[in-house]
Protein backbone atom coordinates (compact mmCIF):
# COMPACT_ATOMS: atom_id res chain seq x y z
CA UNK A 1 0.00 0.00 0.00
CA UNK A 2 1.63 3.15 -0.78
CA UNK A 3 0.20 6.34 1.77
CA UNK A 4 0.10 8.86 -0.84
CA UNK A 5 -1.50 7.61 -4.00
CA UNK A 6 -4.29 4.41 -2.27
CA UNK A 7 -6.95 5.64 -0.06
CA UNK A 8 -6.29 4.36 3.23
CA UNK A 9 -7.61 8.11 5.67
CA UNK A 10 -11.12 7.29 6.81
CA UNK A 11 -13.06 10.40 6.91
CA UNK A 12 -16.55 11.70 7.40
CA UNK A 13 -18.20 13.99 4.87
CA UNK A 14 -20.86 16.59 5.77
CA UNK A 15 -23.65 14.70 4.47
CA UNK A 16 -22.65 11.83 7.19
CA UNK A 17 -20.68 9.33 4.56
CA UNK A 18 -17.81 7.38 5.77
CA UNK A 19 -15.06 6.44 3.36
CA UNK A 20 -11.08 5.93 2.24
CA UNK A 21 -9.46 8.76 0.93
CA UNK A 22 -6.22 8.96 -0.13
CA UNK A 23 -3.79 11.94 1.00
CA UNK A 24 -4.32 13.98 -2.28
CA UNK A 25 -8.20 13.90 -1.74
CA UNK A 26 -8.05 16.06 0.61
CA UNK A 27 -10.20 18.69 -1.13
CA UNK A 28 -12.44 16.51 -2.56
CA UNK A 29 -15.72 18.09 -2.55
CA UNK A 30 -15.06 21.36 -0.97
CA UNK A 31 -17.56 23.05 -2.64
CA UNK A 32 -20.26 20.47 -1.71
CA UNK A 33 -20.00 17.04 0.18
CA UNK A 34 -16.69 18.11 1.81
CA UNK A 35 -14.89 16.58 4.23
CA UNK A 36 -15.32 17.35 7.49
CA UNK A 37 -13.12 15.18 9.77
CA UNK A 38 -10.79 11.97 10.04
CA UNK A 39 -12.67 9.34 11.38
CA UNK A 40 -11.18 6.18 12.69
CA UNK A 41 -11.76 3.62 15.27
CA UNK A 42 -9.75 5.04 17.96
CA UNK A 43 -8.84 9.10 18.86
CA UNK A 44 -5.52 8.44 18.71
CA UNK A 45 -5.80 7.42 15.06
CA UNK A 46 -7.34 10.01 14.56
CA UNK A 47 -4.98 12.83 16.09
CA UNK A 48 -1.92 10.70 14.42
CA UNK A 49 -3.37 11.20 10.79
CA UNK A 50 -4.31 14.72 11.39
CA UNK A 51 -0.64 15.63 12.20
CA UNK A 52 0.54 13.18 9.17
CA UNK A 53 -1.68 15.51 7.09
CA UNK A 54 -0.49 18.87 8.38
CA UNK A 55 3.28 17.16 8.40
CA UNK A 56 2.49 16.39 4.80
CA UNK A 57 1.53 19.71 3.69
CA UNK A 58 4.40 21.58 5.91
CA UNK A 59 6.94 19.43 4.31
CA UNK A 60 5.56 18.79 0.37
CA UNK A 61 3.52 21.93 -0.34
CA UNK A 62 4.17 24.41 2.25
CA UNK A 63 3.16 28.34 1.37
CA UNK A 64 6.34 30.57 0.49
CA UNK A 65 4.76 33.54 2.70
CA UNK A 66 1.32 34.60 4.42
CA UNK A 67 -0.13 35.82 1.43
CA UNK A 68 -0.25 32.55 -0.45
CA UNK A 69 -1.14 30.66 2.64
CA UNK A 70 -3.97 32.68 2.69
CA UNK A 71 -4.87 32.39 -0.92
CA UNK A 72 -5.38 28.30 -0.05
CA UNK A 73 -7.01 29.21 2.53
CA UNK A 74 -9.56 31.22 0.62
CA UNK A 75 -9.65 28.67 -2.28
CA UNK A 76 -8.34 25.00 -1.51
CA UNK A 77 -6.13 23.80 -4.30
CA UNK A 78 -7.62 21.02 -6.79
CA UNK A 79 -7.15 17.58 -5.45
CA UNK A 80 -5.34 16.89 -8.83
CA UNK A 81 -2.68 19.60 -8.05
CA UNK A 82 -1.99 18.17 -4.44
CA UNK A 83 -1.65 14.99 -6.39
CA UNK A 84 1.02 16.44 -8.56
CA UNK A 85 2.59 18.06 -6.10
CA UNK A 86 2.97 14.83 -3.98
CA UNK A 87 3.66 12.49 -6.79
CA UNK A 88 7.69 13.18 -6.86
CA UNK A 89 7.65 11.86 -3.02
CA UNK A 90 5.33 8.93 -3.16
CA UNK A 91 8.19 6.35 -3.38
CA UNK A 92 9.16 7.22 0.33
CA UNK A 93 6.01 6.24 1.30
CA UNK A 94 5.25 2.59 0.80
CA UNK A 95 4.11 0.19 3.93
CA UNK A 96 5.89 -2.61 2.43
CA UNK A 97 8.72 -4.16 -0.08
CA UNK A 98 11.42 -4.36 -1.31
CA UNK A 99 12.31 -0.80 -0.91
CA UNK A 100 12.16 2.34 1.87
CA UNK A 101 9.30 1.69 4.26
CA UNK A 102 7.16 4.33 5.96
CA UNK A 103 8.55 5.01 8.99
CA UNK A 104 10.24 2.02 9.33
CA UNK A 105 14.05 0.87 9.77
CA UNK A 106 15.43 1.13 6.26
CA UNK A 107 17.34 -2.69 6.30
CA UNK A 108 15.23 -5.69 7.43
CA UNK A 109 15.52 -6.94 11.39
CA UNK A 110 16.93 -10.20 13.17
CA UNK A 111 14.89 -10.95 16.11
CA UNK A 112 11.80 -12.61 17.45
CA UNK A 113 8.75 -11.40 15.94
CA UNK A 114 5.85 -9.63 18.06
CA UNK A 115 1.93 -9.38 17.78
CA UNK A 116 0.61 -6.33 15.65
CA UNK A 117 -0.81 -5.57 18.40
CA UNK A 118 1.94 -4.40 20.16
CA UNK A 119 1.81 -1.31 18.34
CA UNK A 120 -0.79 0.07 20.21
CA UNK A 121 -0.13 2.30 22.80
CA UNK A 122 -2.11 0.72 25.81
CA UNK A 123 -1.08 -2.99 24.88
CA UNK A 124 0.21 -5.04 28.03
CA UNK A 125 3.80 -5.76 27.72
CA UNK A 126 5.91 -8.40 27.92
CA UNK A 127 6.50 -8.51 32.38
CA UNK A 128 2.85 -7.47 32.28
CA UNK A 129 1.64 -10.26 30.26
CA UNK A 130 4.27 -13.53 32.35
CA UNK A 131 3.14 -11.97 35.54
CA UNK A 132 -0.49 -12.29 34.44
CA UNK A 133 -1.65 -8.72 34.82
CA UNK A 134 -3.16 -7.79 31.90
CA UNK A 135 -6.59 -7.57 33.89
CA UNK A 136 -7.77 -5.09 32.28
CA UNK A 137 -6.19 -4.73 28.92
CA UNK A 138 -5.96 -7.89 27.59
CA UNK A 139 -3.86 -10.07 25.80
CA UNK A 140 -4.44 -11.84 22.44
CA UNK A 141 -7.50 -8.99 21.56
CA UNK A 142 -5.68 -8.12 18.43
CA UNK A 143 -4.45 -10.97 16.25
CA UNK A 144 -4.03 -9.06 13.17
CA UNK A 145 -4.38 -5.45 11.39
CA UNK A 146 -5.69 -4.37 7.48
CA UNK A 147 -3.01 -2.21 6.16
CA UNK A 148 -4.88 0.96 7.04
CA UNK A 149 -4.91 0.38 10.95
CA UNK A 150 -1.47 -0.65 10.63
CA UNK A 151 0.33 2.11 9.18
CA UNK A 152 -2.30 4.28 11.70
CA UNK A 153 -0.76 2.11 14.85
CA UNK A 154 2.62 2.70 13.67
CA UNK A 155 2.12 6.32 13.13
CA UNK A 156 0.50 6.81 16.40
CA UNK A 157 3.57 4.33 18.33
CA UNK A 158 6.20 7.19 16.33
CA UNK A 159 4.54 10.19 17.31
CA UNK A 160 3.65 9.17 21.15
CA UNK A 161 6.59 6.39 21.66
CA UNK A 162 6.61 6.58 25.07
CA UNK A 163 9.49 4.51 27.35
CA UNK A 164 9.27 1.09 26.58
CA UNK A 165 12.63 -0.32 28.30
CA UNK A 166 16.56 0.00 27.67
CA UNK A 167 17.29 1.10 24.45
CA UNK A 168 13.38 1.99 23.56
CA UNK A 169 13.32 5.62 22.96
CA UNK A 170 10.68 7.80 23.17
CA UNK A 171 9.56 10.38 21.04
CA UNK A 172 10.64 13.49 19.37
CA UNK A 173 8.78 15.36 22.55
CA UNK A 174 8.76 12.76 25.16
CA UNK A 175 6.45 9.92 25.81
CA UNK A 176 2.84 10.96 25.36
CA UNK A 177 3.46 14.68 24.14
CA UNK A 178 0.62 17.14 24.54
CA UNK A 179 -0.93 18.62 21.22
CA UNK A 180 -2.77 21.58 20.71
CA UNK A 181 -3.74 22.00 16.70
CA UNK A 182 -5.89 25.49 15.81
CA UNK A 183 -9.56 24.59 14.60
CA UNK A 184 -11.26 27.37 12.84
CA UNK A 185 -15.22 27.77 12.94
CA UNK A 186 -17.28 28.69 9.89
CA UNK A 187 -20.26 29.07 11.65
CA UNK A 188 -20.70 25.37 10.38
CA UNK A 189 -18.89 22.34 10.05
CA UNK A 190 -14.71 23.41 8.85
CA UNK A 191 -13.81 21.36 6.06
CA UNK A 192 -11.11 19.07 6.37
CA UNK A 193 -8.49 21.03 4.24
CA UNK A 194 -8.78 24.13 6.31
CA UNK A 195 -8.31 22.59 9.49
CA UNK A 196 -5.16 20.75 8.03
CA UNK A 197 -3.86 24.35 6.56
CA UNK A 198 -4.68 26.42 9.76
CA UNK A 199 -1.68 24.88 11.36
CA UNK A 200 0.74 24.67 8.01
CA UNK A 201 3.25 27.92 8.74
CA UNK A 202 5.08 29.64 5.79
CA UNK A 203 8.32 27.55 4.58
CA UNK A 204 10.17 30.16 6.18
CA UNK A 205 8.73 29.67 9.75
CA UNK A 206 10.27 26.20 9.77
CA UNK A 207 13.35 25.96 8.03
CA UNK A 208 15.12 28.50 5.80
CA UNK A 209 15.25 25.84 2.93
CA UNK A 210 12.41 23.67 2.20
CA UNK A 211 13.27 20.15 0.60
CA UNK A 212 12.31 19.87 -3.08
CA UNK A 213 12.71 15.95 -2.82
CA UNK A 214 12.78 13.35 -0.11
CA UNK A 215 16.14 12.55 1.56
CA UNK A 216 16.77 10.99 4.81
CA UNK A 217 17.50 14.41 6.20
CA UNK A 218 13.77 15.12 6.52
CA UNK A 219 12.73 11.11 6.33
CA UNK A 220 14.88 9.04 8.25
CA UNK A 221 13.64 5.82 6.83
CA UNK A 222 15.47 6.68 3.48
CA UNK A 223 18.57 5.70 4.82
CA UNK A 224 20.50 4.01 7.78
CA UNK A 225 19.28 4.56 11.32
CA UNK A 226 20.63 6.83 13.11
CA UNK A 227 21.08 4.37 16.21
CA UNK A 228 21.41 5.29 19.77
CA UNK A 229 23.49 2.10 21.16
CA UNK A 230 26.67 4.07 21.81
CA UNK A 231 24.98 7.35 23.22
CA UNK A 232 24.82 9.18 19.82
CA UNK A 233 22.08 11.67 19.97
CA UNK A 234 19.87 13.38 17.27
CA UNK A 235 19.61 17.38 17.61
CA UNK A 236 18.19 20.26 15.43
CA UNK A 237 21.52 20.93 14.31
CA UNK A 238 22.08 17.43 12.48
CA UNK A 239 19.16 16.90 10.36
CA UNK A 240 16.68 19.27 8.59
CA UNK A 241 14.19 20.80 10.76
CA UNK A 242 11.45 18.99 8.98
CA UNK A 243 11.84 16.06 10.71
CA UNK A 244 10.26 16.86 13.90
CA UNK A 245 6.89 15.50 11.72
CA UNK A 246 8.75 12.28 10.79
CA UNK A 247 10.77 11.55 13.80
CA UNK A 248 11.60 7.58 13.91
CA UNK A 249 12.22 7.18 17.55
CA UNK A 250 11.43 2.92 17.10
CA UNK A 251 13.43 0.53 15.01
CA UNK A 252 10.40 -1.25 13.35
CA UNK A 253 10.16 -3.61 10.14
CA UNK A 254 6.57 -5.33 9.55
CA UNK A 255 6.00 -8.26 8.37
CA UNK A 256 4.52 -8.18 5.30
CA UNK A 257 0.68 -9.52 4.90
CA UNK A 258 -0.07 -13.17 4.53
CA UNK A 259 -2.18 -12.45 1.64
CA UNK A 260 -5.61 -14.00 2.73
CA UNK A 261 -8.70 -12.38 3.80
CA UNK A 262 -9.51 -11.64 7.49
CA UNK A 263 -11.77 -9.48 9.67
CA UNK A 264 -9.24 -6.56 10.74
CA UNK A 265 -9.49 -6.65 14.96
CA UNK A 266 -10.13 -2.88 15.18
CA UNK A 267 -12.39 -1.99 12.03
CA UNK A 268 -13.65 -5.03 10.59
CA UNK A 269 -12.43 -4.50 7.27
CA UNK A 270 -11.83 -7.62 5.28
CA UNK A 271 -8.73 -7.81 3.41
CA UNK A 272 -4.89 -8.75 3.85
CA UNK A 273 -3.69 -8.51 7.67
CA UNK A 274 -0.70 -7.22 9.29
CA UNK A 275 0.06 -10.13 12.23
CA UNK A 276 3.29 -8.72 13.38
CA UNK A 277 6.68 -7.04 13.39
CA UNK A 278 9.99 -7.17 14.15
CA UNK A 279 11.61 -4.34 16.93
CA UNK A 280 15.19 -3.83 18.12
CA UNK A 281 16.61 -1.33 20.26
CA UNK A 282 18.67 2.05 19.92
CA UNK A 283 16.50 4.08 17.36
CA UNK A 284 16.89 8.06 16.93
CA UNK A 285 17.50 9.34 20.03
CA UNK A 286 16.08 12.74 19.68
CA UNK A 287 17.96 15.71 22.16
CA UNK A 288 18.01 19.60 22.34
CA UNK A 289 16.57 22.38 21.33
CA UNK A 290 13.74 20.63 19.54
CA UNK A 291 10.07 22.78 19.03
CA UNK A 292 7.66 20.30 17.44
CA UNK A 293 5.32 23.34 15.90
CA UNK A 294 2.30 21.67 17.36
CA UNK A 295 3.18 21.48 20.82
CA UNK A 296 3.47 23.73 23.18
CA UNK A 297 6.58 23.81 26.00
CA UNK A 298 8.02 24.68 28.93
CA UNK A 299 11.43 26.15 29.65
CA UNK A 300 13.69 23.42 31.70
CA UNK A 301 16.31 24.99 34.26
CA UNK A 302 19.08 24.32 31.35
CA UNK A 303 16.89 26.77 29.13
CA UNK A 304 16.18 23.99 26.88
CA UNK A 305 12.39 24.11 25.55
CA UNK A 306 10.08 20.41 27.14
CA UNK A 307 7.30 20.17 25.72
CA UNK A 308 3.84 19.79 27.67
CA UNK A 309 2.53 15.98 29.07
CA UNK A 310 -0.77 15.47 30.16
CA UNK A 311 -1.52 14.50 33.54
CA UNK A 312 -3.71 12.58 35.84
CA UNK A 313 -5.86 15.48 36.11
CA UNK A 314 -6.91 15.60 32.40
CA UNK A 315 -6.91 19.08 30.69
CA UNK A 316 -8.84 21.95 31.47
CA UNK A 317 -8.70 25.69 31.80
CA UNK A 318 -5.99 25.67 34.26
CA UNK A 319 -3.79 25.23 31.47
CA UNK A 320 -5.31 27.75 28.70
CA UNK A 321 -3.33 30.88 29.41
CA UNK A 322 0.05 28.45 29.09
CA UNK A 323 -1.41 27.06 25.83
CA UNK A 324 -2.27 30.74 24.60
CA UNK A 325 0.37 33.23 25.59
CA UNK A 326 3.30 31.14 26.40
CA UNK A 327 6.08 33.23 27.45
CA UNK A 328 4.06 35.96 29.54
CA UNK A 329 3.25 33.42 31.99
CA UNK A 330 6.41 30.96 31.39
CA UNK A 331 5.93 28.63 28.97
CA UNK A 332 6.18 28.51 24.81
CA UNK A 333 2.75 28.19 22.52
CA UNK A 334 2.67 25.56 19.85
CA UNK A 335 4.25 27.79 17.07
CA UNK A 336 0.55 27.18 14.93
CA UNK A 337 -0.83 28.88 17.85
CA UNK A 338 0.86 31.48 17.91
CA UNK A 339 0.55 32.12 14.06
CA UNK A 340 -3.15 31.63 14.15
CA UNK A 341 -3.22 34.64 17.11
CA UNK A 342 -1.02 36.90 14.19
CA UNK A 343 -3.90 35.61 11.49
CA UNK A 344 -6.65 36.59 13.53
CA UNK A 345 -8.20 39.37 11.35
CA UNK A 346 -7.98 37.08 9.01
CA UNK A 347 -10.22 35.01 10.08
CA UNK A 348 -12.37 37.50 11.74
CA UNK A 349 -13.24 39.02 8.15
CA UNK A 350 -14.48 35.00 6.82
CA UNK A 351 -16.85 35.62 10.25
CA UNK A 352 -14.70 32.76 11.84
CA UNK A 353 -13.78 32.46 15.85
CA UNK A 354 -10.78 30.48 17.02
CA UNK A 355 -10.74 27.47 18.49
CA UNK A 356 -8.05 24.81 19.66
CA UNK A 357 -8.13 21.04 20.27
CA UNK A 358 -5.72 20.10 22.62
CA UNK A 359 -5.06 16.17 23.42
CA UNK A 360 -2.61 13.61 24.41
CA UNK A 361 -1.68 10.53 26.55
CA UNK A 362 -1.16 10.84 29.96
CA UNK A 363 1.73 8.12 30.31
CA UNK A 364 3.05 6.43 33.24
CA UNK A 365 6.32 5.62 31.92
CA UNK A 366 5.74 3.20 29.35
CA UNK A 367 2.13 2.34 30.73
CA UNK A 368 -0.65 4.16 28.58
CA UNK A 369 -3.16 5.55 31.59
CA UNK A 370 -5.72 7.75 29.76
CA UNK A 371 -6.80 9.65 26.50
CA UNK A 372 -7.36 13.14 26.87
CA UNK A 373 -8.73 15.68 24.87
CA UNK A 374 -10.63 18.47 24.30
CA UNK A 375 -11.71 22.02 22.32
CA UNK A 376 -11.09 25.32 23.91
CA UNK A 377 -11.53 28.57 22.49
CA UNK A 378 -8.88 31.26 21.21
CA UNK A 379 -9.24 34.93 22.44
CA UNK A 380 -6.90 37.02 20.41
CA UNK A 381 -6.15 41.41 20.88
CA UNK A 382 -3.82 43.31 19.23
CA UNK A 383 -0.22 43.21 20.62
CA UNK A 384 -0.44 46.23 23.42
CA UNK A 385 -3.53 44.63 25.07
CA UNK A 386 -2.33 41.26 24.89
CA UNK A 387 -0.06 41.31 27.94
CA UNK A 388 -2.63 43.04 30.09
CA UNK A 389 -5.08 39.99 29.42
CA UNK A 390 -3.03 37.73 29.76
CA UNK A 391 -2.32 38.96 33.14
CA UNK A 392 -6.29 39.15 34.40
CA UNK A 393 -6.81 35.82 32.49
CA UNK A 394 -3.72 34.11 34.70
CA UNK A 395 -5.34 35.90 37.86
CA UNK A 396 -8.67 34.06 37.32
CA UNK A 397 -7.07 31.03 36.52
CA UNK A 398 -4.93 31.38 39.89
CA UNK A 399 -7.83 32.60 42.11
CA UNK A 400 -9.46 29.03 41.24
CA UNK A 401 -6.48 27.28 42.10
CA UNK A 402 -6.54 28.40 44.89
CA UNK A 403 -10.25 27.98 46.03
CA UNK A 404 -9.44 24.46 44.78
CA UNK A 405 -6.60 24.05 47.10
CA UNK A 406 -9.21 24.97 50.17
CA UNK A 407 -11.90 23.24 48.92
CA UNK A 408 -9.53 19.90 49.17
CA UNK A 409 -8.17 21.08 52.48
CA UNK A 410 -11.67 21.59 54.01
CA UNK A 411 -12.79 17.59 52.81
CA UNK A 412 -9.75 16.43 54.42
CA UNK A 413 -9.65 18.34 57.50
CA UNK A 414 -13.50 16.99 57.63
CA UNK A 415 -12.46 13.82 57.29
CA UNK A 416 -9.30 12.97 58.67
CA UNK A 417 -7.30 13.48 61.52
CA UNK A 418 -4.73 15.61 61.50
CA UNK A 419 -1.46 15.23 62.86
CA UNK A 420 1.85 13.71 61.39
CA UNK A 421 2.22 10.65 59.44
CA UNK A 422 -2.03 10.66 58.70
CA UNK A 423 -1.89 11.57 54.99
CA UNK A 424 -5.18 9.99 54.62
CA UNK A 425 -6.21 8.37 50.80
CA UNK A 426 -5.97 10.68 47.83
CA UNK A 427 -8.26 13.69 47.65
CA UNK A 428 -6.83 14.71 43.75
CA UNK A 429 -10.02 14.18 42.61
CA UNK A 430 -11.55 17.22 44.21
CA UNK A 431 -9.40 19.66 42.44
CA UNK A 432 -10.22 18.01 38.95
CA UNK A 433 -14.10 17.88 39.71
CA UNK A 434 -14.03 21.47 41.25
CA UNK A 435 -11.96 22.46 37.89
CA UNK A 436 -13.99 20.65 35.67
CA UNK A 437 -17.23 22.16 37.07
CA UNK A 438 -16.47 25.60 37.01
CA UNK A 439 -15.20 25.68 33.61
CA UNK A 440 -18.01 26.82 31.68
CA UNK A 441 -18.30 29.58 33.58
CA UNK A 442 -14.43 30.56 33.05
CA UNK A 443 -14.80 30.61 29.14
CA UNK A 444 -17.57 32.56 30.30
CA UNK A 445 -15.78 35.69 32.27
CA UNK A 446 -12.92 35.06 29.28
CA UNK A 447 -15.03 36.07 26.74
CA UNK A 448 -16.46 39.02 28.88
CA UNK A 449 -12.71 40.16 29.67
CA UNK A 450 -11.87 39.88 26.29
CA UNK A 451 -15.22 42.30 25.51
CA UNK A 452 -14.21 44.29 27.82
CA UNK A 453 -10.77 45.13 26.33
CA UNK A 454 -12.63 45.56 22.72
CA UNK A 455 -14.64 48.48 25.07
CA UNK A 456 -17.87 47.00 24.79
CA UNK A 457 -18.09 45.15 28.59
CA UNK A 458 -17.88 46.08 32.40
CA UNK A 459 -15.26 47.17 34.74
CA UNK A 460 -12.46 44.75 35.69
CA UNK A 461 -13.74 44.37 39.58
CA UNK A 462 -17.25 43.70 37.97
CA UNK A 463 -15.85 40.46 35.94
CA UNK A 464 -13.34 39.67 39.61
CA UNK A 465 -16.59 39.82 41.75
CA UNK A 466 -18.89 37.47 39.61
CA UNK A 467 -15.88 34.76 39.35
CA UNK A 468 -15.31 34.79 43.23
CA UNK A 469 -18.91 34.51 43.84
CA UNK A 470 -19.17 31.61 41.21
CA UNK A 471 -15.86 30.06 42.91
CA UNK A 472 -17.00 30.47 46.27
CA UNK A 473 -20.73 28.88 45.70
CA UNK A 474 -19.53 25.94 43.65
CA UNK A 475 -16.78 25.21 46.65
CA UNK A 476 -19.69 25.26 49.39
CA UNK A 477 -22.06 23.17 46.87
CA UNK A 478 -18.93 20.35 46.51
CA UNK A 479 -17.78 20.47 50.25
CA UNK A 480 -21.72 20.29 51.64
CA UNK A 481 -22.38 17.24 49.10
CA UNK A 482 -19.24 15.37 49.62
CA UNK A 483 -18.77 15.58 52.86
CA UNK A 484 -22.44 15.54 53.90
CA UNK A 485 -23.76 12.66 52.06
CA UNK A 486 -22.11 10.18 54.62
CA UNK A 487 -24.30 8.38 57.43
CA UNK A 488 -24.77 10.42 60.55
CA UNK A 489 -23.00 8.00 62.88
CA UNK A 490 -20.04 8.49 60.81
CA UNK A 491 -19.85 12.26 61.03
CA UNK A 492 -17.98 14.18 63.09
CA UNK A 493 -20.38 17.60 63.17
CA UNK A 494 -17.71 19.41 65.24
CA UNK A 495 -15.17 19.08 62.28
CA UNK A 496 -17.61 19.38 59.76
CA UNK A 497 -19.18 22.94 61.12
CA UNK A 498 -15.21 24.41 61.43
CA UNK A 499 -13.62 23.05 58.34
CA UNK A 500 -16.82 24.50 56.77
CA UNK A 501 -16.30 27.94 58.10
CA UNK A 502 -12.30 27.86 57.37
CA UNK A 503 -13.27 26.95 53.71
CA UNK A 504 -15.66 30.19 53.66
CA UNK A 505 -12.61 32.50 55.79
CA UNK A 506 -10.09 31.03 53.31
CA UNK A 507 -12.30 31.66 49.79
CA UNK A 508 -12.51 35.31 51.19
CA UNK A 509 -8.98 36.53 52.07
CA UNK A 510 -6.94 39.12 50.76
CA UNK A 511 -4.76 36.48 48.82
CA UNK A 512 -7.33 35.32 46.32
CA UNK A 513 -9.67 38.53 46.27
CA UNK A 514 -5.76 40.74 45.50
CA UNK A 515 -5.60 38.13 42.81
CA UNK A 516 -9.00 38.84 41.19
CA UNK A 517 -8.47 42.46 41.72
CA UNK A 518 -11.25 42.40 44.12
CA UNK A 519 -12.14 45.33 47.18
CA UNK A 520 -11.63 43.74 50.17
Amino acid sequence: MNLLNDPWIPVLRSSGRRGLIAPWQLTDGVDGNKIVAVASVRPDFDNSLLQFLIGLMQTVMPPVDEYEWGDRYDTPPAPQIIRDGLQPWSGAFQLHGAGPRFLQDHEPLDGEAKSISALLMESPGGQTIRLNKDHFQKRDRITGLCECCTAAALLSLQTNAPSGGKGHRTSMRGGGPLTTLVLPADGELPSLWRMVWANVLPASAVAKTTPVAPTDDVLPWLGSTRASDRGQTTTPLDVHPLQAFWGMPRRIRIQDPDGSEHACSLCGALGPQCQSYVTRPYGTNYTGAWRHPLSPYRRGADGLPICLHPGQSGLGYRDWPRYVFGDQVGGLPATVVHAAITRAPRYRRLGQRLRMHVSGYDMDKMKARCWYETTMPVFVLNEDQQTKFAAEVQGLVDAAGQIAANLTQAVRDAWFDSGPGRKGPDTTFLRRDFLAATEPRFFDELAAVHDRFLGSASEAQATGERWHRGLCRMALEQFDRIVGSARIEHEDPKKYAKARANLIRFNNGKKIKDLLGVAI
